[in-house]
């Protein structure tokens, strides 16, 4: 077997590497307690490499060449090594290194340098306050969905057109009842009072949207870090409702066009809140995997690809949210673990299997539900299970 070493170097100097250690483990505290003999070993983190080097400069320039081997391990900061095994790292020298030359090989100058990984000297920064521009973006699309709900949407024109409209907005509302699960309805007396009222009919309805709670008293839209926190049964619901869209054309004369016209703008303003609410309830979720991640965006995407299908206008806040919505996510899941497939050749107890993964029992609920197991008794047998990879 050929083994290719690479040729070693620190700061631009080469020498030859006689042998070569390398120090590697974790950082550990270990606690030990009165009337108690088992101790409990804390970890701290990986330690630092150190790398030990039995090195040697020979040939008629050793004179020159350890001159400038011995500038390079003076000199301040991290330095360039490259490692025969373990290629170019970036390392400073660790205490003392020592240089021998001996009467019996002359020519020849031997080192013993030890090198400790250089790490990051990190510094604090300032970062975007991706929590608070994901409220803001996502309040600014609520209000832009409710001003074009607004200019939209009348019931001038008699009373059939009014008529019309209130049937619209109760289809609506035990739509959206129905998608979440909750009890959502407008008495007459309120319907009444919304109807010639554009712009609090829309804002109401916008609120009853993103809380499931219909308040007719409230004057302003409600501040996103209210919102109702749709879980995954709710967000399905959403999803749905989202592609409900009652056919328009061959309406005619004034009343089929202003009723025609007040049908499209309730599905706007349903589609664009639901869009809204969809995406801060994803932003807002905590998440265990990068795969989880990959499949949030893909879902933000969709929320907002319905509202571009049926509109090419007045787009531009939702877009701006579902960014804010993906940095946020970003921002606040760093360092998530990926999935791992595993097969089981017996059915097993969900927490026998997640010791046998994990080593403990911190991941139990995860496996349960995310492989949306009948029974955590009874962990199924000769099918892929999703597992985390911690």
């Amino acid at each position: 077997m050929t083994i290719n070493l690479r040729p070693a170097s620190f700061r631009g100097v080469s020498f030859e590497v006689e042998s070569r250690t390398v120090t590697v483990g974790r950082r550990t505290a270990t606690h030990e307690y009165p009337q108690r003999d088992i101790p409990w070993v804390e970890d701290m983190g990986r330690k630092a490499r150190i790398y030990k080097l039995e090195a040697f400069i020979i040939g008629p320039d050793h004179v020159a060449r350890r001159e400038r081997l011995l500038a390079a391990l003076e000199a301040k900061g991290a330095g360039q090594l490259v490692h025969p095994d373990y290629g170019t790292l970036s390392v400073k020298v660790a205490d003392d290194s020592e240089i021998t030359q001996t009467s019996a090989e002359r020519g020849k100058v031997s080192l013993t340098v030890t090198f400790i990984e250089a790490g990051e000297d990190l510094y604090p920064r300032a970062s975007p306050d991706t929590a608070a521009i994901l409220t803001a973006a996502a309040e600014q699309s609520v209000a832009a969905e409710v001003d074009r709900f607004a200019s939209s949407f009348s019931v001038v024109g008699g009373s059939a057109i009014q008529a019309s409209a209130a049937r619209d907005i109760n289809v609506m509302l035990k739509r959206l009842g129905d998608a979440i699960g909750a009890s959502v309805a407008l008495s007459p007396d309120d319907m009444l009072a919304l109807l010639p009222a554009p712009a609090k009919l829309g804002l109401t309805l916008a609120n009853t949207i993103i809380t499931g709670v219909v308040d007719v008293q409230l004057s302003v839209a409600v501040a996103a870090d209210q919102w109702r926190r749709f879980d995954a049964s709710d967000l399905l619901g959403l999803q749905r409702l989202q592609l409900l869209r009652r056919e328009s054309g061959g309406e005619s004369g004034v009343v089929g066009g202003r009723e025609a016209a007040n049908a499209l703008a309730l599905d706007d303003l349903l589609q664009g809140v639901v869009a809204a609410a969809i995406l801060q309830s994803l932003a807002v979720h905590q998440y265990a995997s990068v795969e989880d991640i990959e499949t949030a965006r893909m879902e933000m995407a969709r929320a907002v690809d319905v509202v571009l299908y049926a509109r090419s206008s007045d787009v531009d806040d939702l877009i701006a949210q579902r960014t804010a919505a993906i940095r946020h996510v970003a921002e606040t899941s760093i360092g998530l673990p990926r999935l791992a497939r595993l097969r089981l050749a017996q059915s097993l107890p969900a927490v026998v299997v997640a010791y046998e993964r994990h080593g403990n029992l911190d991941h139990v609920d995860d496996l349960v539900a995310r492989n949306r197991v009948v029974h955590p008794g009874f962990m199924p047998a000769g099918r892929d299970l999703s597992v985390l990879l911690v």
